[in-house]
């Protein structure tokens, strides 16, 4: 998880304060740990909080809140100075710049904007403070056909990254229309993606906890609209701001697309740290291969992870010399032909990690797990733990 950033709010109007206050309460990346209407307060209240922001309000005495800002960049160079203005004049911004404020922000305070300010402040200060940088990362997978095991594959590293404590992990299943997340989790929900676009505008975040429901292994999975006729209020600018979000909250998100690589598809695509490119060994699956990284190529994407699933099936056509011979680039990762697991795993809405970790298509998925975040704990499941999923499954 980021580490939270402990911010000062300086701000005379107390309509503007529980304002700005309001829209900073949802957000894990950032906590108002102090708050003042007066500006001589502030220096006094860093001295003794050391906090990480301040944020000065410059409407009610521009003079004295640029005198602040001054003082508290001689006091601290490290110190994150947010300006807060309802006004745009360019004299003002570079006055306020000049002072020494690192954003300037104009009210009312926008939350995407916001929240790319926090980033920014924290990425500067872990990097001043020779920190850890951002651990947040969107991997975003993407399927050469359907049917290739791209939800399956993605729904268990999915799981498997959140079995490491350090790490708070959300899916999110952006195959809008057939999507199946749902029942590889054996999850059921109330709210859906489409409830969260709805507010898009403005980014409720007790919307987005509701709508958020937790896996029994600690994954947290936002699901596809409920309904065909849902999907056409969902634009690309929303899964770009709904990812700048999650961002604040998660430190990863598993983005499963659908195969149609649409406008939303591309849109999760751009916005990936990383890309994980699912396919199988047969004419159709390898001919896509091509058209999928060119795809990728186009959305300014490099970071790719190549997969082949099911290999050592019937079908399986080429050999993968031939086949890194026509592609052009190395497979980085296969997972063995293990239908019975997956087959089982899936039908009892449990993931196969959890339901069969010593199976052969289990033990390759933890590989690419590590591929995909090498930091990652993996943890495996205990006799206990085995005995209690196939205790469950026998059941069904």
């Amino acid at each position: 998880m980021h580490k939270v950033l402990r911010m000062i709010l300086v701000d005379a109007d107390p309509d503007a304060r529980e304002a700005f206050k309001s829209l900073v309460a949802g957000l894990d990346s950032v906590w108002i740990e102090a708050d003042c209407a007066r500006y001589h307060e502030a220096i006094d209240l860093y001295n003794e909080l050391g906090s990480d922001v301040v944020a000065v309000s410059l409407d009610e005495d521009l003079d004295l809140a640029l005198d602040l800002l001054r003082e508290l960049r001689q006091a601290s160079p490290d110190l994150q100075l947010f300006a807060l203005s309802s006004s745009g004049d360019s004299q003002r911004i570079l006055q306020a710049m000049r002072a020494g404020a690192n954003e300037y922000l104009l009210r009312p305070v926008n939350l995407d904007d916001l929240l790319q300010a926090i980033d920014r402040a924290r990425k500067i200060l872990a990097r001043e403070r020779g920190e850890q940088g951002d651990l947040s990362r969107v991997v975003t997978f993407v399927g050469t056909s359907g049917g290739v095991g791209c939800t399956s594959i993605a729904t268990n590293v999915a799981v498997l990254l959140a079995q490491d404590p350090r790490y708070r992990v959300l899916y999110l299943d952006l195959d809008l229309v057939l999507g199946d997340a749902d029942v590889h989790l054996d999850i059921v929900h109330d709210y859906t993606l489409f409830d969260v676009v709805q507010n898009i505008s403005r980014l409720d975040f007790s919307l987005l906890k509701r709508a958020v429901v937790q896996h029994t292994s600690g994954l947290y999975f936002l699901p596809h609209p409920a309904s065909a006729a849902e999907v056409g209020a969902i634009e690309p600018e929303d899964i770009r701001r709904l990812l700048g979000l999650l961002r604040s909250t998660f430190t990863h998100i598993v983005v499963d697309t659908s195969k149609k690589l649409d406008r939303i598809d591309r849109e999760a695509i751009a916005n990936a740290n990383l890309c994980v490119v699912v396919s199988q060994l047969n004419v159709a699956c390898v001919r896509n291969v091509t058209r999928v990284l060119e795809t990728l190529e186009a959305e300014e994407q490099d970071e790719v992870i190549l997969v082949f699933n099911r290999v050592g099936s019937r079908e399986m056509v080429f050999p993968m010399e031939k086949i890194e011979e026509m592609i052009g680039r190395p497979v980085d990762c296969t997972i063995p032909n293990d239908w019975n697991t997956l087959a089982a795993a899936h039908d009892a809405g449990q993931p196969a990690v959890l339901l069969a970790p010593d199976a052969s298509a289990s033990s390759a998925i933890r590989q690419l797990t590590t591929k995909i975040e090498p930091n990652c704990s993996l943890a495996t499941a205990t006799t206990r733990e085995r005995k209690r999923w196939l205790a469950w499954f026998n059941r069904r």
